[in-house]
C-alpha cells in the first residue's frame, strides 16, 4: 500500500499548486481591469498557462502510478507530460 501513497501525494500537491496559480491569475486579472497594466495582462496569462500545465501534470502523475506494470507505456507518458509541462511553462 505505501508505494501507491507516492502518485496520490503528487496529484495533491499538483492540483493544490494549480488552485494557487489560477487564483494568482484571477487577481491579477481582477487588478488589470482596474488598472490596465500590460504587465499584469502577461502575469494572469502566464499563470493561468502554468495551473493549466500544473492540472495536466497532476493527471498524468494518477495515470503513471496506475500504469507502473507497463514500463514502455508509462515511460512515453512521462516524456509527453514532461515535454507538455516544460512547454507551457516556457509560453508562460
Amino acid at each position: 500500500m505505501a508505494p501507491a501513497l507516492g502518485p496520490l501525494i503528487l496529484f495533491s500537491l499538483n492540483v493544490l499548486s494549480a488552485v494557487v496559480a489560477f487564483l494568482t491569475s484571477y487577481y491579477a486579472y481582477r487588478s488589470d481591469r482596474l488598472a490596465e497594466n500590460p504587465l499584469l495582462k502577461a502575469i494572469t496569462v502566464g499563470f493561468m498557462l502554468l495551473g493549466v500545465g500544473l492540472l495536466a501534470e497532476a493527471g498524468t502523475s494518477v495515470a503513471l502510478g496506475q500504469t507502473l506494470v507497463e514500463v514502455l507505456r508509462s515511460r512515453v507518458l512521462a516524456v509527453l507530460a514532461t515535454f507538455t509541462y516544460l512547454s507551457i511553462q516556457v509560453l508562460a
